[in-house]
C-alpha cells in the first residue's frame, strides 16, 4: 500500500515546476538578446495559459526558483533592469520610422511583463520610470504627436 501511495502521488504532481525550469534552462542557452526575446513572449503566454492552475507550496517554490533562475540568466545577456530598460529608451529614440519603433515597443511589453513581480530598490525604480519617459518621449516624436 505504501508504494502504491507514493505512485499515486506522482502521478498528480504539476507538470509546471518542470516546465519553468525548462525555460530557464533555455534561456540560459541562449546566446543573445533575440533569442530571449522570443524566449520571454512564449514565457509570458505559458504564464497567462496558466494562470488559474492550483499547484502545491513546494511546486510554486519550485516555480518561483525557475523563474528566478531565468531572470538571472536573462541578466547575463543583457544586463540589470536599470541597464535593460535604459536600452529600450536607447533603442527607440534611435528609431526613424514606426515600423523599428513597434518593434521595440512590443519587446518593452513582454520585457515588462517578465519583470513586473521584481522587486526593486527606489534608485531602480526611479530609473526604470526614467527610461519609460523617455521612451514615451521618443515615441511621440516618431509618431507625431
Amino acid at each position: 500500500m505504501f508504494s502504491l501511495s507514493i505512485l499515486l502521488s506522482a502521478c498528480t504532481q504539476s507538470p509546471l515546476p518542470a516546465q519553468a525550469s525548462q525555460f530557464a534552462d533555455v534561456a540560459c542557452k541562449c546566446p543573445d538578446r533575440k533569442c530571449l526575446t522570443d524566449l520571454q513572449s512564449l514565457f509570458n503566454q505559458w504564464t497567462q495559459a496558466h494562470a488559474g492552475e492550483k499547484v502545491s507550496a513546494d511546486e510554486a517554490g519550485r516555480i518561483g526558483k525557475a523563474v528566478r533562475r531565468l531572470s538571472k540568466c536573462n541578466e547575463k545577456i543583457v544586463g540589470s533592469l536599470s541597464k535593460q530598460s535604459t536600452d529600450f529608451a536607447d533603442q527607440a529614440c534611435k528609431c526613424t520610422n514606426t515600423k523599428c519603433l513597434s518593434e521595440v515597443q512590443k519587446d518593452f511589453v513582454v520585457w515588462t511583463q517578465l519583470h513586473a513581480q521584481d522587486k526593486v530598490t527606489a534608485e531602480v525604480a526611479n530609473t526604470l520610470e526614467q527610461a519609460g519617459r523617455r521612451l514615451s518621449e521618443c515615441s511621440n516624436k516618431i509618431a507625431g504627436k
